[in-house]
């Protein structure tokens, strides 16, 4: 496994990986219904939009395999709620269920917040739904519980908490 930049011809896997870590992930957590219905293509115009965009505060890392077949990826920049009190967020962290529990996570974690810091970043954080198994990586990975909200998915509502990291220069 190696970590790259995502660029344009990743578009479909990252994508695939998108939908299948939110099938495997939120199983027993989001509806089957909900679940069911995600729609790839809806994902592959997304990141088609998100990579093709030119502004260099955004990074995006992909997590590939031998055959450099994306098995996971990361995807942040600057926060979008500022009133959080941090300078940048990860928006999208996803691995396929093969790969998780291999360390894979960890390593495209700290070269994300690598390229964080090399951009002159001095912490991180994410949202993350509260049943979301891998909230037990995240503080693992040094993150602190720092807020919550409600969120709307589908028909659905459901905790979701911030965790950050206060200082990556440590990484």
């Amino acid at each position: 496994m190696r970590i790259r930049t995502a660029n344009y011809k990743d578009v479909n896997n990252i994508a695939h990986v998108h939908i299948n870590s939110w099938k495997t992930t939120y199983k027993g957590i989001i509806s089957d219904i909900f679940l069911a219905n995600l729609s790839l293509e809806s994902r592959i115009t997304q990141w088609k939009s998100i990579l093709n965009e030119p502004s260099n505060k955004i990074i995006t890392l992909v997590l590939v395999n031998d055959e450099d077949q994306v098995q996971g990826f990361i995807y942040g920049g600057s926060p979008r709620d500022r009133e959080i009190g941090f300078e940048s967020e990860i928006y999208a962290f996803y691995l396929l269920e093969e790969v998780q529990g291999q360390g894979c996570g960890r390593q495209l974690i700290i070269e994300f917040l690598k390229i964080l810091k090399e951009n002159s970043y001095n912490n991180t954080m994410l949202w993350v739904l509260e049943k979301n198994s891998a909230v037990k990586f995240y503080v693992k990975m040094g993150g602190e519980i720092i807020n919550e909200k409600v969120q709307l998915i589908g028909e659905e509502s459901f905790n979701e908490i911030a965790i950050g990291w206060k200082d990556i220069r440590t990484y």
